[in-house]
């Protein structure tokens, strides 16, 4: 989320200009949201998409589109199905198709951690049994409950995707525009095109900015994901 703050921020003042109002909800217990991360829940952070939608469409702004990154995507498709009304547009940044992948990624981090301040070796298995046990780790400076990693586990991005969102551009960020889409997106997209409908796809040039140590901004992602939430693309 801080890293992308950035690319948000830049989004956001382009659709300004153009008269497009946007609504960044900051989920409970992240950013400037009451709570604390290890107080984190799925369906809590659903429910707060969704206040946030009541809200804007209360202020004269209704939401027809959704952005969303990485596992975000799963949250945003989840919301769109479960509880907002359907989004004309929706569009992914680099979205991440399997939780549990996600999950032992984000636990790795704290592998490396272990290993460079005492050489105790954690693993991976080790992190998920002592979490299947109850106990909440600290992984990168976030509290991660047990209950949180058990929903991650089982997210599968193509099992909630369907027509309600709309219109969905997926955006790939790769180090350089001529590389091909990951086999495992192309699989995935083509296993929900039959519910979803035709998915636009788009390869943008660029560094990982959601995990880039600096803070970077991707004006072509900017400008095609302007494009695809005003229907000009």
């Amino acid at each position: 989320m801080n890293k992308s703050r950035r690319m948000i921020t830049e989004l956001a003042e382009r659709l300004a200009a153009l008269g497009v109002a946007t609504v960044v909800p900051d989920l409970f217990g992240t950013g400037d949201s009451e709570g604390e991360f290890c107080d984190g829940d799925w369906d809590v952070w659903k429910q707060d998409v969704s206040r946030a939608a009541v809200w804007s469409a209360n202020e004269g702004w209704p939401v027809f589109a959704v952005l969303a990154t990485r596992l975000g995507c799963a949250l945003a498709a989840e919301t769109s199905r479960d509880l907002l009304d359907r989004v004309e547009r929706t569009v992914f940044w680099a979205p991440a198709l399997d939780g549990a992948r996600f999950l032992t990624q984000f636990l790795r981090l704290r592998v490396a951690a272990s290993m460079m301040a005492d050489g105790r070796g954690e693993t991976v298995g080790g992190l998920r049994e002592r979490l299947r046990h109850g106990e909440t780790l600290e992984v990168a400076g976030y509290a991660l409950s047990p209950s949180l990693a058990d929903r991650i586990d089982g997210l599968r991005l193509v099992e909630r995707l369907g027509p309600h969102v709309g219109e969905l551009h997926w955006m790939e960020v790769l180090r350089t525009a001529d590389l091909p889409m990951p086999d495992a997106s192309v699989a995935a997209i083509m296993a929900a095109e039959p519910g979803v409908g035709a998915i636009r796809r788009h390869i943008v040039a660029g560094e990982p900015f959601w995990s880039a140590t600096e803070i970077v901004l991707n004006a072509d992602l900017v400008d095609r994901t302007v494009a695809a939430l005003t229907g000009e693309s």
